[in-house]
């Protein structure tokens, strides 16, 4: 009886022996294949197979694409080593004096973010950030500072010193969030202080054709400045009127270990909005970003009628340019259409050239044996 589909269904096994076992289903055969190449064809051929060429190929390109998906793919999915971004705001700084706003200035905020490609790692990548205050009028410069941050490349985390491990044990992010983001709180860290901030998630948000999710952060109380932004906070206060109580006062810092009584300490808060490509985790827009810098007496801790609540300084406001939001908006698209290439396109590639070529060897040994049996 001729067989219901007249064409060789070949199944390839590799031996431990260096020989192939070939399964020729339709027509019920097995045959020992020695590794050469020209026996392996010469005896593909003798079997009525369709083109073996084209099936080989065809199989090899389906079980590339499942590689490249799931292999592949996951291995390419790390935090850039290549960041070189730069985004301006637009703002202003509030003077205060007896907790009420005595002046205001309008500002431009200047960040740069790139990678130290001398202390990057295949498992670290390190970003240097710098940010400027420039006076919005004459764009002299107010303050500088610098923050470097170390983003473990699989996760996505900031790597603490075992100093501010010992503080604060939480997983927190800056210059990326976790791929694939979740909607729930995490811990936004912009290296200022030495406690994070809260990122609450807020919802979904569409910004030119681009689903974000929308992250609100806030500082839950006043934090201790670190170290080395002592040199930004006294640039800081040097806006602060002629008479300020705190303009030539002592200053007082976390580190020091004999406190002066009439010192004060500089605290910190911090609130913004943050929105997210959630799929890469990248910042696509930084938005109502309010730094506000405290005073309190180094060694006032209360009173009789309870705790002294710090008294504020001087507060930034600021939110990223059209034109830097549109740059990092980029970004995002970028880095998840790179995703989408690894995981999506070059594997559905593989694959739909690896079905097109099975399925033209099966087709070209249809018709060579069904013309064979008419003959």
């Amino acid at each position: 009886m001729a067989n219901l589909f007249p064409v060789s269904l070949i199944l390839v096994k590799i031996q431990p022996q260096k020989h192939l076992i070939v399964y020729d289903i339709w027509e019920m055969r097995k045959v020992n294949l020695d590794m050469k190449p020209s026996n392996i064809f010469k005896k593909l051929s003798s079997l009525g197979a369709p083109n073996a060429v084209l099936v080989i190929v065809g199989l090899t390109l389906i079980a590339l694409s499942a590689a490249w998906r799931f292999a592949v793919a996951p291995a390419l999915k790390v935090v850039a080593s290549d960041f070189d971004n730069f985004y301006s705001y637009d703002g202003k700084v509030s003077i205060f004096s007896a907790n009420q706003v005595v002046s205001e200035l309008p500002v431009i905020v200047e960040q740069r973010q790139y990678n130290r490609f001398e202390l990057t790692t295949p498992e670290i990548s390190t970003v240097e950030e710098h940010i400027r205050l420039l006076n919005g009028m004459s764009k002299s410069k107010i303050a500088e500072r610098k923050n470097l941050f170390r983003v473990n490349r699989r996760t996505c985390e900031l790597t603490q010193s075992r100093e501010l491990e010992l503080i604060s044990s939480k997983k927190t992010y800056y210059i990326v969030f976790p791929f694939c983001t979740p909607k729930t709180s995490l811990y936004y860290d912009n290296g200022m202080s030495y406690l994070p901030a809260k990122a609450r998630y807020t919802g979904k948000r569409k910004l030119k054709g681009m689903e974000l999710w929308d992250y609100m952060i806030e500082s839950t109380e006043c934090y201790a400045i670190r170290k080395e932004h002592q040199d930004f906070v006294k640039q800081l206060l040097k806006l602060l009127p002629e008479g300020h109580p705190i303009k030539n006062a002592k200053l007082s810092w976390a580190e020091d270990k004999n406190q002066d009584e009439n010192a004060f300490r500089i605290l910190f808060g911090y609130k913004a909005r943050i929105l997210v490509e959630p799929s890469m985790g990248t910042i696509a827009g930084v938005q109502d970003v309010e730094e506000t810098f405290f005073a309190i007496q180094a060694c006032l801790k209360s009173t009789e009628y309870g705790v002294v609540p710090p008294a504020p300084l001087v507060k930034l406001n600021f939110s990223m340019r059209e034109s830097s939001l549109k740059e990092a908006l980029d970004l995002a698209r970028d880095e998840r259409e790179k995703m989408n290439l690894n995981f999506k396109y070059i594997p559905t590639g593989f694959l739909i050239i690896g079905i097109m070529a099975l399925c033209t060897g099966i087709a070209i040994g249809v018709k060579e044996k069904s013309e064979n049996e008419r003959v």
